[in-house]
């Protein structure tokens, strides 16, 4: 059902020149017209996404446990993010189109809060998405990182700084705990 109801929505837009993204777990019918993108976020233990593709379908990349920029830096450190695997085993690079950061707000209070989560974390993204396998070294990527900070801090972006990128063990466990606790408290 959910199939069916994407692909009429996907017909009215294509109507209407525009093309559908949805959340990878739409492909689980396997029913979903191959011109629909999906925004795969989850592992795929069923290879839905697989097969989506296998009928000409393509996809953007944004695993949860990489491109979620919502979580503290103890849960997806700089490093993690700028070192992640774009390509997807059996999956041509022509059927990927890119790789995106989310940034789920409903926990962010605050602009600066925001903007220290996403930078420079959004950079290290847009990196893996330009460059693919053929990135540098992530030593050659923070040394041309750093010279950003002048740039975000004329903008008025308060990017998290150097020792927040990848945080000690000790700490990265303080800022689990600590937004984890969140829902808790939502609940």
């Amino acid at each position: 059902l959910q199939g069916y109801m994407m692909n009429r929505f996907a017909a009215h837009l294509r109507s209407r020149g525009r093309r559908s993204i949805v959340w990878n777990d739409g492909a689980y019918g396997g029913n979903l017209d191959p011109d629909i993108v999906l925004h795969v976020w989850f592992p795929d233990p069923d290879d839905a996404v697989g097969i989506h593709v296998a009928k000409g379908g393509q996809l953007i990349s944004a695993p949860v446990d990489r491109c979620y920029c919502d979580y503290p830096h103890g849960e997806h450190p700089l490093s993690g993010i700028y070192n992640m695997e774009v390509a997807i085993p059996e999956i041509g690079d022509d059927q990927i189109l890119g790789v995106e950061t989310l940034h789920w707000s409903e926990h962010i209070r605050t602009p600066e809060r925001l903007y220290e989560l996403a930078w420079p974390r959004a950079t290290a993204v847009a990196e893996v998405g330009w460059s693919g396998e053929n990135r540098g070294e992530y030593a050659d990527f923070l040394a041309r990182l750093r010279k950003l900070f002048p740039l975000f801090a004329e903008m008025g972006i308060s990017a998290t700084e150097e020792p927040g990128w990848d945080p000690s063990p000790e700490e990265a466990e303080a800022q689990k705990k600590a937004f984890r606790q969140q829902f808790e408290d939502a609940s």
